[in-house]
C-alpha cells in the first residue's frame, strides 16, 4: 500500500489563463474522503475535458507530493494537493523504483501502472 496524502476529483469548467477564450478542464480538483466508485475510467466523480485524458490506460493520474518542492521558487503558493490536476497526491513516492505494471492496493482496488504522461 502506498501512502496517499490526498485522493482529488474535479469537475469540468471554463478557466481563465488570460488567454483570448475560455479553457474547458477539470483541473481544479478537490480532495474527498470516505469511499468512492474506481472503474477502468477512472473514478466516478471525477471529469476529463480531452480525450486523451482519462480512459483505461490514465483512470488515474498520481504526483508525489515530495516533488512539489521543486516549484517553490516558479509558485507564490504552493497547494496542499493536487498541484498538476492529479487524483492521487501520494506522501513520498520515488518515481526510479515504479516500473510499468507496478501494481499498487488502493482500498479494494489494485491500480496498475500503464502509462506514464
Amino acid at each position: 500500500m502506498i501512502p496517499i496524502y490526498a485522493i482529488s476529483t474535479g469537475k469540468i469548467e471554463d478557466l481563465d489563463y488570460g488567454q483570448k477564450r475560455q479553457m474547458l478542464s477539470a483541473l481544479n480538483k478537490a480532495p474527498f474522503s470516505g469511499k468512492m466508485w474506481l472503474s477502468t475510467l477512472g473514478f466516478v466523480e471525477d471529469e476529463q475535458a480531452y480525450k486523451d485524458h482519462g480512459g483505461p490506460h490514465k483512470a488515474v493520474c498520481s504526483f508525489s507530493k515530495a516533488n512539489y518542492a521543486m516549484y517553490k521558487e516558479d509558485l507564490t503558493h504552493l497547494p496542499d494537493y493536487a498541484m498538476f490536476g492529479e487524483n492521487l497526491t501520494i506522501e513520498d513516492l520515488d518515481e526510479s523504483e515504479v516500473y510499468f505494471g507496478n501494481q499498487y492496493r488502493l482500498g479494494e482496488a489494485i491500480i496498475e501502472v500503464s502509462r506514464n504522461s
